[in-house]
């Protein structure tokens, strides 16, 4: 539904709001069809039936209804009977709409609140995983580089394999340092991008 703009206020259907400013007004669904019919002849004095068919979708109401509907439209809108800025009563003929109406592109409208992105947060998720998956890796290497500019140990015995962290899993990507002393591999806990770096001498 197109937004439009009546007098000061801009009316916008799709929220069932007009809007003035910073202030803010909700409006009932069957005041803001009676109050877009106006809009869309205004300037025309429209009578019962017309206000009956448009605004009521043809049910049959009371006059006592629609002045009341009119009367929760003028309050709305700050608008007074006796002088009308808004809507104005014609005796015995019905009312019609007096402020000017303009219709408003999607660009002329205030803006609207953005929604939470919920999709946000796996996604941030999903980056914290990469990023701590690649710091493990990043560490690895560095640790095998490290040891391998070490020279030979002074005893030369098996040793066994000894943690550098408290991580417990399964033995991956093993390794030989360029003096062909020293076994370097991982293990990489299940369900998880961390790994721990262990030696052992060959």
């Amino acid at each position: 539904m197109t937004a439009y703009r009546v007098g000061e206020w801009i009316v916008r259907p799709e929220l069932n709001q007009m809007i003035k400013g910073e202030n803010e007004v909700t409006i009932e669904p069957r005041v803001l069809s009676l109050l877009s019919c106006f809009a869309a002849r205004a300037g025309e004095v429209l009578d019962r039936d017309l206000l009956i068919e448009e605004a009521w979708d043809g049910i049959i109401v009371s006059e006592s209804t629609i002045n009341h509907t009119v009367g929760v439209l003028r309050r709305a809108l700050g608008d007074k009977a006796r002088d009308p800025k808004y809507i104005q009563t014609v005796a015995k003929k019905g009312y019609r709409l007096v402020a000017s109406v303009e219709y408003l592109p999607e660009h002329g409208l205030p803006p609207t609140p953005p929604a939470t992105d919920i999709s946000k947060a796996p996604i941030k998720r999903k980056y914290i995983s990469y990023i701590a998956g690649m710091t493990a890796a990043l560490t690895l290497a560095i640790g095998i580089v490290s040891y391998s500019t070490h020279g030979p140990e002074s005893s030369f015995r098996f040793t066994e394999s000894k943690p550098l962290t408290s991580l417990q899993g399964m033995e991956s990507a093993p390794e030989i340092d360029p003096t062909g002393e020293w076994l370097y591999f991982s293990y990489t806990t299940k369900n998880s991008q961390e790994a721990d770096l262990y030696r052992q001498r060959l």
